[in-house]
């Protein structure tokens, strides 16, 4: 009898710590809530005891993963980075290339009768241009470009990761929290019995 007499007072020690700390939680709780909403909180509605607490819709965090890489503006933002690197590498590229040039110009020329009259000319050319020798400016500008590239994939690849990770970790926190919140439910309504 006086070890059952030990132990229950060492359960209730226990016990009392614990609500010692949930005091403090909760009155730092409710100072956070004056900060809010200031020294009246009493205009604070109550909690409601009878909370739905719905599963995530859809059940499954690989659809909310899926979700996320199409609708996430960070992944979104680093996709559409990757792709305009993607497409300097071309342009880098272009610049090597030979260019035509359809140039058009006319012109009036407005004088007296004694010096000629009024003139019109107009002129219509072609130009070509192929740049056969740039010091290897062209080449090093394309090298630059697809390590630019390289990185925005690198980046785009590690958002998507980093993406995923955090949509689960949520679904998972949401999920927990949703258990834990029917657990203490049922502890309290044990409690009482």
């Amino acid at each position: 009898p006086r070890s059952d007499v030990s132990q229950a007072q060492a359960f209730y020690d226990a016990t009392e710590q614990s609500v010692i700390d949930a005091q403090n939680s909760l009155d730092d709780a409710n100072l956070a809530l004056t900060v809010i909403v200031g020294p009246r909180a009493d205009h604070v509605a109550p909690m409601r005891e009878d909370i739905p607490l719905p599963t995530p819709e859809p059940a499954s965090a690989d659809a909310w993963v899926a979700s996320a890489r199409q609708d996430n503006f960070s992944v979104r933002t680093a996709q559409l980075k990757m792709e305009a690197a993607s497409r300097d590498v071309s342009v880098q590229r272009g610049r090597g290339l030979p260019t035509f040039a359809l140039t058009g110009s006319s012109s009036k020329i407005t004088q007296d009768e004694v010096l000629g009259g009024n003139q019109t000319l107009d002129t219509v050319g072609v130009s070509f241009t192929w740049p056969l020798f740039q010091g290897g400016a062209v080449a090093s500008a394309v090298r630059q470009s697809r390590a630019l590239y390289r990185q925005a994939q690198a980046a785009y690849d590690a958002t998507q990761r980093d993406t995923e990770r955090q949509t689960r970790a949520a679904f998972r926190g949401i999920v927990s929290g949703i258990q834990r919140i029917s657990a203490a439910r049922r502890a309290v309504n044990s409690g009482r019995d």
